[in-house]
């Protein structure tokens, strides 16, 4: 029994069911994350930024690069069990080349001093704390559906969802991208001061980081239109953007760390614009070859960007204040939890002032839930 075609305006609406959906793999994701913070935390606080920290995470890249290819989400194997492929040598040529990626400002770190690498790897951790649950939560439910559009042509549908998802993903990644703006040495002290994370420690940690963050709007958007690209079986799109990727990353890595000495901020910053330049092209892409593109949902996204910027004042703002109230040996991740709860209201506020779909999406969930 077929179901009746949704209106415009329907289809333009955030699903419940992609909520739940999101919100069921959000939860299974968040326990592997913390205990990968666990693990980084224990490592931080023991070696600090020293010399035997760059050993582990360059020993750690090679393995993780093995896990990522046979065993990770996103992985060729993992891709290839939900849509047919031409084989999986060519599923794994992207997955290769992000390894690659890694790998180069791996070499570039090597020329920046001790502690650096290290620097790169926790600041990258911290922010694949949300997006990696982001993320996965949003292509675990979606890879099928796209899938299942694009096999049955039913390509409308495609789009709605595309869009749908992509909105969502940015509802949800623009709060924590300005909380994270406004507390970013905060969290790292927090985190990880203590034993041999010193003060140095953090303030290159939170370098890192801080230039890394814009990263977030683009990656989130840019996986999914990657996976895409998997539903119509079209595995060279994304490999072709992978050898740009690379070959720019390897540019601005140059430029930044090679001509103006900008070291750990340079690697991060080239990170950041690879992955705007990624999302750019892949955009441009969809638009030309399947007439998918983000055009109805900027309206939306303007608004969620004011919301955040109000998140990111308000956080801000509040950080200090709450500090001078609670005494510092006892505050711990008190002040930051107020603070951020207080940016994420104001945001929220925004939003339903805006009347934002994805807000009142996310209010009905918690109702229904009560």
């Amino acid at each position: 029994m077929q179901t009746p075609e949704q209106s415009p305006s329907d289809q333009a609406k955030p699903h419940p069911r992609l909520a739940k959906s999101f919100s069921q793999v959000a939860a299974a994701t968040v326990a592997s994350k913390v205990v990968g913070l666990i693990r980084d935390v224990i490592v931080g606080k023991a070696y600090g930024t020293s010399i035997v920290a760059d050993a582990y995470q360059y020993a750690y890249l090679l393995t993780g690069n093995f896990f990522v290819m046979f065993g990770g989400l996103g992985g060729p194997f993992d891709t290839c069990t939900v849509t047919v492929l031409d084989s999986k040598s060519e599923e794994q040529r992207p997955v290769i080349l992000r390894k690659l990626l890694k790998s180069t400002y791996g070499a570039f770190a090597l020329g920046m001093g001790t502690g650096a690498w290290a620097a790169l790897n926790l600041s990258n951790r911290l922010v694949q704390l949300p997006l990696g649950v982001l993320v996965t939560a949003m292509i675990v439910p979606m890879l099928p559906r796209f899938t299942r559009s694009a096999t049955t042509g039913n390509f409308e549908k495609l789009r709605s969802d595309f869009e749908r998802s992509v909105r969502f993903l940015w509802f949800t990644t623009l709060p924590i991208l300005a909380v994270f703006c406004a507390l970013a040495k905060d969290i790292v002290r927090v985190l990880f001061e203590g034993g041999q994370f010193k003060q140095d420690s953090v303030d290159l940690v939170t370098l890192a980081l801080i230039f890394q963050l814009p990263s977030m709007f683009f990656y989130v958007a840019r996986d999914l239109m990657t996976r895409v690209f998997y539903a119509f079986r079209d595995t060279h799109t994304p490999f072709r953007i992978a050898c740009l990727t690379l070959v720019l990353k390897a540019i601005f890595d140059a430029v930044f760390v090679l001509y103006y000495k900008m070291d750990v901020a340079g690697i991060s910053l080239s990170t950041s614009l690879v992955t705007a330049v990624n999302f750019v092209v892949l955009i441009c892409l969809l638009k030309k070859q399947r007439n998918m593109g983000l055009n109805k949902i900027i309206l939306p996204t303007l608004g969620m960007a004011v919301g955040a910027i109000i998140c990111w004042f308000i956080t801000a703002k509040t950080m200090p204040l709450v500090g001078q109230l609670i005494p510092q040996k006892i505050s711990g991740f008190i002040p930051i939890a107020i603070s951020a709860l207080a940016g994420l209201f104001a945001y929220a506020a925004t939003c339903w002032a805006f009347r934002i779909e994805d807000m009142k999406l996310v209010i009905s969930q918690l109702l229904l839930r009560k």
